[in-house]
């Protein structure tokens, strides 16, 4: 009962999420979930049953938050269209910037100036600040130009994130390569995300892209892990030229790793 907010005291949780209000809400629900994982997960049955009725309550808490009548009115003498679509970025998990301007509102603090309908109306709902297509300067935004041109692979890391997430006991990223798959299985061993926590599974898919973490070096990675050599990595690797790697290729790749992606131990 500790892991569910409210439940300690008979209180319905739409009562608890009333008095804290959804974001607040959402951010609980979470906390007490990757807690329950660190301590009392043993992945049972019964414990994935939980887990699941866990995230399942921080998804609808979530989904409540952004489910807004059609004219806003959470600020005075600000009325915005909210029935387009709101939530995260397409691009990683920041949210949009006309979901994040909601959310301004719907907290308290409203920018006191009036926004002009054009003003409005540029507020995006497909990006956040970082990745819209235009900068104010009307210049190309660089950072969607490179977003764009991986939104595949940050799709496909996404889907291996929550995949192995959704089910740690054993490697099932499905990636279609056991390596790979050993990879995110060990990777995940560290880590309490949940499959509700989208914002976080999408930030990390981003910034696996962006740093360049190939399948390759997962296997490296995992590999080193595992007790090999960086010799006996590159003997079981294959360069782009389909030759074994180099000890001096291995070094180099693993060397460029960014810290957060290393397995621990």
């Amino acid at each position: 009962m500790g892991f569910v907010p409210g439940a300690g005291r008979e209180m319905r949780y739409s009562e608890v999420t009333r008095l804290l209000g959804f974001d607040i809400m959402v951010r609980v629900q979470r906390q007490l979930l990757r807690h329950f994982l660190k301590t009392r997960d043993k992945h049972t049955s019964r414990d994935k049953c939980f887990i699941a009725t866990l995230e399942s309550l921080a998804d609808l808490i979530f989904f409540c938050m952004y489910k807004q009548p059609k004219n806003s009115t959470a600020a005075a003498d600000i009325n915005l269209n909210t029935q387009r679509r709101q939530g995260f970025c397409e691009f990683c998990g920041n949210l949009t910037e006309l979901s994040s301007f909601i959310e301004t509102l719907m907290t308290g603090k409203p920018n006191n100036i009036e926004l002009t309908e054009e003003i409005k109306f540029e507020l995006s709902h497909k990006y956040c600040t970082e990745h819209r297509p235009q900068l104010m300067s009307g210049e190309w935004n660089p950072a969607y130009k490179q977003a764009k041109r991986s939104l595949t692979q940050f799709n496909v890391e996404l889907r291996r994130l929550s995949l192995q997430c959704a089910l740690r006991a054993i490697p099932n990223a499905q990636s279609g390569d056991q390596l790979v798959d050993a990879y995110f299985f060990q990777y995940m061993l560290s880590q309490t995300l949940s499959p509700s926590d989208k914002a976080e599974l999408r930030n990390l898919a981003r910034l696996m892209v962006d740093s360049k973490l190939s399948d390759n070096k997962k296997k490296m990675l995992v590999l080193q892990k595992f007790g090999f050599s960086q010799y006996e990595i590159g003997q079981k690797l294959l360069s782009r030229k389909q030759l074994p790697m180099t000890r001096q290729a291995v070094s180099k790749a693993l060397s460029a790793i960014r810290k957060p992606f290393l397995l621990s131990g």
